[in-house]
């Protein structure tokens, strides 16, 4: 900033210098000229030259300040980010909350930090999950903000393998491409959700409710289906390699193809 404020000050020096002498060059080469008639000239060879420099100015002036506000609001958001990152290490619940409802909100005010957010909340699940308990409340509310539905389809989709997601609540969660494997999904709600080209290998879902859930080109090799509630789930495409699925109901499972029965355990 201070280099900018040197930069600015011989700036109007040199405006001055052209201001005052530019005139004066000016009417030198009109030749003979009446004192008066050169006084005038050169007022008004001034005035002409004091009028673009203003125009100049001000042009200047306007993008000096949309590049301070821009530099403001970049500490503005860095400021927003660095607390956020510091809720989210807290030991309260609810400060905890606070950070990732912080960082959504940062996400969706600031498009290029959409990635990095969406990376850190991941991150954040798969750390703080308990298999065998039921979904703590900030990992619900950080794996509800990465279902929301995607505004930008150059995301790259979250990695939440092997995070503990038990008992979740998913239901029309957008998770295309979400990579699952080894999650512990069992009991969880994923009704009417996407999970379109998912990774789900070796995931357990154990209980979980696939109503009305895109499943087309999933990768469920090796998962656990077992007693899921699969009504009207939509496996067109999906690799069920040793996908276990005893104690489901088949019948209303959509486009579930004869060799994808044979590569299943049934």
């Amino acid at each position: 900033m201070r280099r900018i404020l040197v930069l600015s000050a011989l700036g109007l020096g040199l405006v001055a210098v052209v201001v005052y002498l530019g005139p004066l060059l000016l009417v030198h080469h009109k030749g003979a000229l009446t004192t008066e008639q050169r006084l005038k000239a050169t007022n008004d060879a001034r005035t002409s030259l004091a009028t673009v420099v203003s125009a100049i100015g001000l042009t200047g002036g306007l993008l000096f300040t949309a590049f301070t506000f821009r530099l403001s609001r970049t500490g503005q958001n860095t400021d927003r980010y660095q607390a956020a990152i510091a809720q989210l290490g807290d030991d309260r619940l609810t400060v905890r909350v606070g950070g990732i409802h912080a960082l959504a909100k940062l996400a969706e005010d600031v498009p290029s930090v959409r990635q990095t957010v969406a990376d850190v909340l991941a991150s954040f699940i798969r750390d703080s999950g308990n298999a065998f308990r039921h979904v703590s409340s900030d990992v619900q509310v950080a794996v509800t903000v990465l279902g929301r539905p995607a505004t930008d389809a150059a995301l790259r989709p979250p990695d939440l393998s092997g995070a503990a997601l038990p008992k979740a609540k998913l239901r029309r969660a957008d998770l295309d491409g979400v990579d699952f494997t080894e999650a512990h999904l069992q009991g969880a709600d994923l009704s009417d959700a996407s999970l379109h080209r998912a990774a789900l290998r070796g995931a357990r879902l154990y209980r979980a409710n696939l109503s009305n859930t895109d499943l087309t080109d999933a990768d469920l090799t090796d998962a656990d289906l077992r007693n899921a509630i699969l009504y009207r789930a939509d496996f067109s495409g999906a690799t069920l390699t040793r996908c276990r699925l005893r104690g489901s109901d088949l019948t209303t499972i959509q486009n579930l193809s004869p060799g994808q029965r044979r590569s299943a355990r049934l």
